[in-house]
C-alpha cells in the first residue's frame, strides 16, 4: 500500500501570513529575480512535527490521538520575532522568521505532539525544536546581496488555536497540502477558525514550497 507524506502543523491566520508576505516582498527586492524560492502565503504554517512516509492505516488512530491530546491544552499565542537565516546571512540557504514563546506554551504543545506521535509508533525526533516560519529557500549559486537585506517583521501575535495533520502531495507543479484531521485547543475562537478554513480546507498548490516548516 502506498504511504502518505505527512506532517503536523499550526495553521496561520491571513493577518499573519499577509504580513509575512509583505516582509518577504521587501527582502526579495534586494535579490536577483529567481534567486530565492519564496513560500506562498497560503502555504505558510508552523511545523510541529514532520512525520514523512506514513501508513494510511494509522491515520484514524493518529487523528484521534491528535484531537484528544491538544484538546487538553488551552489556546494561546506567540509572537513574531526576528528574521533569521541558516547557516548565516553571508551564505544563506533558508530564510525564516523566529517565534517568541516566553511562557513556553509552544514548547509544551510540541512535547505533547511528540509524545502522541511516538505512541503511534513513530520514532523519536532527534532534532531540537526551533519554532519558526519559513519565508524562502535560496537557490544554489544565487548571488547574495552585498547590502543588508534581512528585515524583521512587526512583533505581531500569532494565535495557536488548532493543530492540523496534513498530507503533502509532491507533484511536478509543486506541493499540494490536504488537511486530514484537526485538533482544537481548549477555548479556541472556533468561529474565526471556521472563517479561515473556508480558504484553507481545499487542496492548496504551492510551487515554491516544501513541507519542512
Amino acid at each position: 500500500m502506498a504511504t502518505l507524506r505527512t506532517f503536523i502543523a499550526v495553521p496561520l491566520p491571513e493577518t499573519v501570513s499577509g504580513h509575512l508576505r509583505e516582509v518577504a516582498a521587501s527582502m526579495a527586492g534586494a535579490w536577483d529575480a529567481g534567486a530565492v524560492r519564496w513560500v506562498h502565503p497560503g502555504s505558510m504554517h508552523l511545523t510541529l512535527r514532520f512525520l514523512g512516509d506514513t501508513d494510511p492505516d494509522v491515520i484514524p488512530a493518529l487523528s484521534a490521538a491528535l484531537q484528544a491530546g491538544v484538546s487538553r491544552m488551552n489556546a494561546f499565542q506567540v509572537t513574531l520575532a526576528e528574521a533569521c537565516c541558516i547557516p548565516g546571512e553571508r551564505r544563506p540557504r533558508v530564510i525564516w522568521v523566529a517565534l517568541a514563546d516566553p511562557r513556553g506554551q509552544l514548547a509544551a504543545l510540541h512535547r505533547t505532539v511528540e509524545h502522541l506521535v511516538r505512541t503511534q509508533g513513530f520514532p523519536r525526533e532527534r532534532r531540537s525544536f526551533k519554532p519558526h516560519l519559513t519565508l524562502g529557500r535560496v537557490r544554489q549559486r544565487a548571488v547574495v546581496p552585498a547590502r543588508r537585506w534581512l528585515q524583521d517583521p512587526e512583533p505581531m501575535p500569532v494565535p495557536v488555536r488548532e493543530v492540523h495533520l496534513i498530507e503533502s502531495r509532491l507533484k511536478p507543479s509543486g506541493a499540494e497540502y490536504l488537511t486530514l484531521a484537526r485538533g482544537t485547543l481548549a477555548g479556541a475562537d472556533t468561529p474565526a477558525s471556521r472563517e479561515r478554513d473556508q480558504h484553507t480546507d481545499s487542496e492548496h498548490t504551492d510551487s515554491e514550497h516544501t513541507d519542512s516548516g
